[in-house]
């Protein structure tokens, strides 16, 4: 289905460099899952966090067909994904990127991980709600009080 070109300058036909590139699919996801924890580790979560994304991203771009072709993609796909979110959701929570790292938790158990996973997944969880419930104990006065003073300054009723 057409041509490509590559950095040297040949041309090659589409058909012949895709399955190429699918099979060291798994290679670059475990290279930016890698440098994600590494980065984790010295607390560059925004770094991390895209290099999470760019697994994410990877994995979306597998054709469907080799992955049902081959038991054992199919299986580095579901755990690079549930991986991945989890670890996305670590770094997003310690950015205080609560309500995202909810959904990469909730993203990641939905793909049914091993146990272990289950374990850390539901340790997360607890996480992100004590970090929720935080936010709305520290925003929820505050935000009454910013209302309080928006209808105060409409010149609406006083409200107390």
């Amino acid at each position: 289905e057409g041509n490509m070109e590559l950095r040297n300058g040949l041309d090659v036909a589409r058909n012949e460099v895709m399955p190429v590139v699918q099979e060291l699919l798994p290679l670059q996801t475990s290279l930016f899952m890698n440098r994600a924890r590494c980065r984790q580790n010295l607390g560059m979560h925004i770094e991390a966090a895209q290099d999470l994304s760019t697994v994410l991203a990877l994995w979306k771009t597998v054709d469907k067909r080799m992955l049902e072709a081959d038991p054992e993609m199919k299986e580095a796909e579901m755990k690079g994904l549930y991986t991945a979110e989890y670890l996305r959701a670590r770094s997003r929570l310690a950015m205080g990127l609560i309500k995202q790292a909810s959904q990469d938790v909730k993203d990641a158990l939905a793909r049914n991980p091993p146990t272990a996973t289950i374990k850390q997944l539901r340790e997360l969880k607890a996480e992100v709600s004590a970090a929720q419930e935080k936010h709305r104990q520290v925003n929820g006065p505050l935000a009454k009080e910013l209302a309080k003073m928006a209808i105060g300054l409409r010149g609406g009723p006083k409200i107390s």
